[in-house]
């Protein structure tokens, strides 16, 4: 694997002062760029969640940001509260692209303390979909689970509707369901699934069991989205999410090992 400098390896942006150099990542990892110039902005593994507001609408919160510096702090009334933020500038064009948090006044925000708001507006994602598509050209199962693992969960979807006929595609199809937040398809579809990773990831000693399990899992997602404007609940969804990376992860390695 590529080894990717993380935003968290840079020193903490300044109030008005620009860094020398803009640090430009690989074309290949997935990332969020300016909307206005291009610029690199964050890794898209430093994504915490995509359920907050900002300015003009929807906004995403992350661990660290790349190329961007800080303007004049000040108390802001938001919707969870008053927050002492700083504006974000990119360093590319100047435009205010979201704010960082630095203090929470309640004790139920603070989980947001030194972390980040891009709004959407403001960025757009690049994902090397193009790069998936020619290494996994000829395996649509393959394809298909890379294009979830990078987050592209549309173009996994498609391609899964299009091979559901396929084992491994119908997989593909469930967990699309549940990214999307369409619990109770993703269920439907879990109790269709007839597929080894079904074990492996959620146990079981019969397939029946082990689609339970799935099914509970998707639930557990469920509920964890609805209360994840809480502490705790910000806090099991972004366990429920690392289960779920794991899982399609295991899913890739799964279809790598059965075409070695």
């Amino acid at each position: 694997m590529t080894s990717v400098p993380t935003a968290s390896s840079s020193p903490p942006a300044s109030e008005g002062s620009p860094s020398s150099q803009l640090r430009y990542l690989p074309e290949s990892v997935p990332m969020y760029q300016c909307a206005q110039c291009g610029t690199h902005l964050a890794l898209q593994d430093e994504l915490i969640s995509k359920a907050f507001s900002g300015r003009d609408g929807k906004a995403y919160l992350f661990f660290s940001v790349l190329n961007t510096r800080l303007g004049a702090k000040e108390d802001r009334q938001l919707l969870t509260g008053v927050h002492t933020v700083a504006d974000l500038h990119c360093e590319g064009c100047g435009v205010n692209v979201g704010w960082t948090y630095l203090k929470a006044w309640e004790s139920s925000q603070r989980y947001k303390e030194d972390k980040y708001i891009l709004e959407r507006a403001a960025c757009h994602k690049a994902n090397g979909c193009a790069h998936i598509d020619r290494f996994a050209s000829s395996d649509e199962r393959l394809r298909a689970a890379l294009h979830l693992l990078n987050d592209d969960v549309a173009r996994a979807h498609t391609i899964a509707q299009e091979n559901d006929g396929e084992m491994t595609c119908r997989v593909v199809h469930c967990i699309s369901h549940r990214r999307e937040q369409d619990f109770s398809n993703s269920n439907w579809w879990c109790r269709q699934l007839d597929h080894p990773l079904i074990q492996i990831v959620h146990g079981g000693e019969t397939l029946k069991e082990a689609q339970d399990r799935a099914c509970r899992f998707t639930d557990d997602c469920q509920a964890a989205t609805r209360g994840a404007s809480t502490v705790c609940g910000a806090q099991k969804l972004q366990d429920l999410k690392k289960i779920q990376r794991d899982e399609i992860v295991a899913l890739v390695e799964w279809i790598l090992e059965q075409d070695s």
